[in-house]
């Protein structure tokens, strides 16, 4: 009796492992959607303790830069907020409403557990934007002719 219950937990849990990425995948449809963009205000969160309240000023591909000179790193893209470490170690944790950080320990867990990528429309740099624009210029331009 004892083995069919061994086996049984094993097989449940290989078929838990398995489907890792599908849950961590679907779970995300339930997370808020709440892209930050330049020129847009985040909240700073500095080893779990409110920092500032600051304007994006630009974003590159591995970095939030505020008040136009200070380059915060970015390591990992959520539906609702982006998180880095810097230098010295320290976890830096960026959202766009106050409210929502409460969620975000849970999210990491699970964004750890489940193996969930970046969310490729969240502090997308700025070349992304540009590229855009000339993109409509153009289409404008041939709308034009």
């Amino acid at each position: 009796m004892g083995m069919y219950i061994l086996i049984g937990l094993t097989l449940f849990f290989l078929a838990l492992l398995l489907m890792t990425e599908y849950i961590g995948r679907n779970f995300w449809r339930f997370a808020p959607k709440e892209h930050l963009k330049q020129g847009e205000k985040i909240h700073v969160y500095i080893n779990g303790k409110y920092d500032r309240h600051a304007t994006i000023t630009s974003v590159s591909d591995d970095s939030v830069s505020i008040y136009g000179a200070v380059s915060l790193p970015v390591d990992y893209r959520g539906s609702f907020y982006a998180i880095g470490k810097d230098s010295v170690g320290a976890k830096l944790v960026y959202v766009k409403y106050r409210r929502r950080y409460r969620f975000v320990k849970f999210c990491e867990l699970f964004r750890k557990g489940f193996c969930v990528e970046d969310d490729e429309e969240q502090l997308m740099p700025d070349s992304h934007s540009s590229e855009n624009d000339e993109t409509k210029d153009e289409t404008e331009v041939e709308n034009e002719m």
